[in-house]
């Protein structure tokens, strides 16, 4: 039996009321960066960012990260995998904040 699209099951998520949906970031294993078939992933899950890196990546201390998001905006950066994550989450943080809708003010 095929796997479950997981990410894309968490994109169609209807929030509980006074919530919204996630803020979802992907990722794609390719064996050469396709950044045109990544963004066509990206849109097809629903995610709101994906990063992109190459199998070259698996068992090495260094890889290189495409981070697409739904603008159309695209980004890299290389490094240690751990330089690598920090600033993917640093990516996703910001991105999230500038895509939350204003809270509302309590009334005093």
């Amino acid at each position: 039996a095929p796997n479950a699209d997981v990410v894309a099951g968490l994109a169609r998520t209807r929030p509980w009321p006074g919530h919204h949906r996630p803020f979802l970031v992907g990722f794609s294993l390719q064996p050469v960066p396709d950044l045109r078939r990544a963004r066509r992933k990206l849109l097809r899950k629903g995610c709101d960012l994906l990063a992109v890196n190459t199998t070259r990546a698996l068992n090495a201390a260094r890889t290189r990260v495409w981070l697409l998001d739904r603008a159309g905006a695209s980004r890299a950066r290389s490094g240690t995998k751990r330089a690598v994550a920090r600033w993917i989450v640093r990516q996703a943080l910001r991105a999230a904040a500038r895509n939350a809708p204003a809270r509302r003010r309590k009334a005093s």
